[in-house]
């Protein structure tokens, strides 16, 4: 009779054999922790979170409590070894119960911890909790809005080049926190470490956000709060330039070729910057234009704005240009119009219109020899409907005067007319 040898490794390739081993070794350890002397020896929850709770006064007061957050204790339990190791972290919670006493803003102030047994296991003793007391910080809640500091962003540029105001993806930040702490903030500000090679070109990064005390020194808080942690930041390098200013006149008449010889400007030319691309279409800086209906020998210096392109800066911070006419050669001239001889333009098909004005002065600027000259058949006046197309009635309305057959002389002044609107009779 033979008899077949029987390999321990060839076992475990029976399924119903590593069934029954399963099985077997399932209640080996089930025995092992069943037996297991936690009457004596205590086992350790960890991860049982810690409540902090206030009063419903306090926090209807507006009390808060801003540390500990999301604070764990480790706690030792006895006793029915059944009962003991089916205990889990969610089966506990350690409180803060003298908090409840709190009334008012306390800072570190230690309150003693016990534990709470929560859900149906309560066959066990809880021996320890470790720590065994916290240090909390109560306080109002506040909150602090801070236009962000960007004096300490300042890069070398090359002498050409001219570094603008950093620009921020967002010019404030809000700090929220204990009311005490957020009190200690001064600024909110973006360090900066200097480049090493001056700067030709435009430059972005990330900027860090800082909270600072009153004497400048760093705060660095758990319990303080900002709105964003970094912004972005451009420093904007552009191009310098000298440009002349440009003095330009509206109305101008046509015999005034030379008129350009009596005008200074001052200054006469202002230090600009930009981008360089853009200078390539620059060669002056034109100013608003002078009408000269405002000019007269009374009436020859004008305070003129500077005004520059988009995305351009004034280096010389100079806003304003004074101009200067020279005008000792000409003189002025009062004389009556006829307002018979005031015409309307773009009046409706089917409405007339009527001047009521009886009289009315003009003043004539120009070299004497011309005006002198002047009859009322030299000037031209003309009513402009535009916009006035539906209305009926009377009413004051602007009136243009210019002059003909003198290309040397303007009308100097405004004027303005009673008229009356009407439908035609059929």
């Amino acid at each position: 009779m033979s008899h077949k040898k029987i390999s321990l490794g060839s076992l475990f390739y029976n399924n119903k054999f590593v069934m029954i081993f399963s099985v077997f070794c399932a209640l080996v350890i089930w025995v092992v922790f069943a037996t297991r002397n936690t009457e004596e020896i205590p086992r350790t929850v960890t991860d049982v979170p810690i409540v902090v709770n206030l009063s419903d006064s306090a926090q209807q007061s507006g009390l808060k409590v801003f540390s500990p957050v999301n604070a764990k204790a480790k706690v030792a339990i006895k006793g029915n070894s059944l009962t003991v190791n089916q205990v889990k972290n969610t089966d506990l919670q350690i409180e803060a119960k003298q908090a409840a006493s709190l009334t008012g803003p306390v800072s570190n102030y230690k309150l003693e911890l016990s534990a709470t047994k929560l859900g149906n296991l309560s066959n066990y003793e809880v021996v320890s909790i470790e720590p065994s007391s916290i240090l909390v910080t109560v306080d109002y809640y506040s909150e602090k809005v801070f236009n962000i500091d960007t004096s300490q962003i300042t890069p070398p540029v090359d002498p050409q080049y001219y570094l603008n105001a950093p620009t921020l993806s967002s010019d404030s930040v809000t700090v929220s926190g204990p009311k005490q702490e957020v009190d200690q903030v001064a600024k909110v500000t973006i360090p900066y470490e200097q480049d090493k090679t001056p700067l030709t070109e435009t430059k972005h990064f990330t900027g860090k956000l800082v909270m600072l005390d009153a004497d400048g020194n760093e705060i660095k808080s758990d319990s303080l709060t900002l709105s964003m942690d970094a912004v972005d930041v451009t420093c904007n390098v552009l191009y310098r330039k000298v440009l002349p200013l440009q003095v330009e006149f509206t109305g101008k008449p046509s015999g005034l070729d030379d008129f350009e010889s009596r005008v200074t400007v001052e200054p006469k030319e202002i230090e600009v910057a930009g981008p360089e691309d853009a200078f390539a279409n620059i060669s002056e800086l034109a100013l608003p234009a002078i009408d000269f209906t405002t000019i007269s020998p009374s009436s020859d210096e004008f305070d003129v704005d500077v005004s520059l392109p988009t995305g351009f800066k004034n280096v010389s911070n100079i806003y304003t240009a004074k101009v200067k006419l020279d005008l000792d050669t000409f003189t002025t001239r009062t004389m009556a119009l006829n307002p018979d001889t005031i015409t309307f333009k773009n009046l409706p098909a089917g409405y007339q219109a009527e001047v009521y004005t009886q009289s009315l002065s003009v003043t004539i600027v120009g070299p004497p020899s011309e005006i002198e000259a002047f009859t009322e058949n030299n000037l031209v006046a003309q009513i402009d409907m535009t916009g006035k197309e539906n209305f009926t009635g009377q009413t004051e309305v602007p009136v243009t005067i210019s002059v003909t057959g003198a290309p040397n002389s303007w009308v100097y002044g405004s004027y303005m007319v009673n008229i009356g609107v009407s439908a035609k009779m059929e």
